[in-house]
């Protein structure tokens, strides 16, 4: 299971990428009718209502699995819920050059995927970018909403749902396994 869910992050990290270090989602191309990104961004926003629906309810989930679990081995265990990831971490996923993490392209220099489960039981990944997060001091930072239209909004302005999107950019396996999985993730 974790090495799925950890495949699963490796395909988000490299679409997401394309998203968080492409501020310029560029208004021009949508206007001549060459919308590609803008398009297909917008078919991947999921409302803020229905994507935290489905985060609690992998949460829920999880919670359950891990209390009947039992296994004192572990020790204690948390739940993971999310993940924040470096952008020069989905730059080297992707083969791009590191420094474009320092460029003005890429606005953000973290993102952030939550595990789901929607209500047919099907996994999912919702991403976000985040600002002010530094890892090596267990800094978190805001989370960076989307708007329906695929915009950035402003994080003091996030106040409302009604407006406010994540990013489902999942495509799982097995159904988009690798053609050399690591074991013992068996391509079907």
């Amino acid at each position: 299971m974790k090495k799925i869910i950890y495949k699963m992050l490796l395909v988000t990290f490299v679409t997401a990428m394309t998203v968080a270090c492409n501020d310029k989602v560029a208004d021009s191309s949508a206007e001549s009718g060459s919308g590609d990104v803008l398009d297909s961004v917008q078919l991947v926003l999921t409302p803020y209502a229905v994507a935290s629906a489905d985060i609690e309810r992998f949460k829920s989930i999880q919670d359950t699995v891990l209390k009947y679990a039992n296994q004192p081995q572990l020790g204690t265990t948390t739940a993971i819920t999310a993940y924040t990831i470096r952008a020069i971490d989905m730059l080297a996923a992707m083969g791009l050059p590191s420094n474009l993490v320092n460029s003005k392209e890429c606005k953000y220099k973290y993102a952030r995927v939550y595990l789901a489960v929607d209500s047919l039981l099907k996994f999912k990944l919702y991403i976000l970018p985040v600002q002010g997060a530094n890892l090596t001091d267990s800094i978190g930072g805001t989370d960076i909403y989307l708007n329906s239209k695929g915009k950035y909004k402003n994080p003091a302005m996030q106040d409302g749902d009604a407006d406010k999107y994540m990013l489902d950019l999942n495509a799982p396996c097995p159904s988009t396994c690798a053609d050399n999985p690591p074991s013992p993730i068996v391509k079907k």
